[in-house]
């Protein structure tokens, strides 16, 4: 069965194919100290249902792993950054195109949890739009 990730663009769970995969590893034998030891995948990955393509980075660190901790050392991060609760920007074409730019950085400082950057960026998107319709008491 294929494993299955968050697609950014279908915004669920789907199952995927890794197109490209670069895997490393490193390790160094310290004497009487044992040993530090990591690996990372970097992977193209491709959404079967939707077919969009996005980057996956899964990293294990031997100084991570904690058992009692419930921590095995291993991370997985997915680039565009989502979670469940991820804001998908939409696309507003009569919007002139700094308020669209500013509109696109908010939504993504706020699915990265930058919400104070996120709320600064909502209000440059007001002031946009009351500047560009001609109203001038804003404040």
């Amino acid at each position: 069965m294929a494993p299955k990730l968050l697609c950014s663009e279908c915004a669920r769970q789907t199952k995927y194919a890794a197109v490209v995969s670069v895997d490393c590893a490193a390790s160094e034998n310290f004497e009487d100290e044992g040993w530090i030891g990591s690996t990372d995948s970097y992977q193209v990955v491709q959404c079967q249902g939707c077919e969009t393509y996005s980057f996956r980075h899964l990293n294990w660190f031997s100084e991570y792993e904690d058992r009692d901790a419930g921590m095995d050392g291993h991370t997985e991060r997915l680039y565009p950054k989502r979670n469940s609760r991820s804001i998908k920007a939409l696309e507003f074409l009569n919007v002139p195109s700094n308020i669209r730019r500013i509109y696109r950085e908010s939504i993504d400082s706020c699915n990265d949890e930058c919400f104070t950057l996120s709320a600064a960026g909502v209000r440059a998107i007001i002031e946009g739009i009351c500047m560009d319709q001609s109203i001038a008491d804003f404040h």
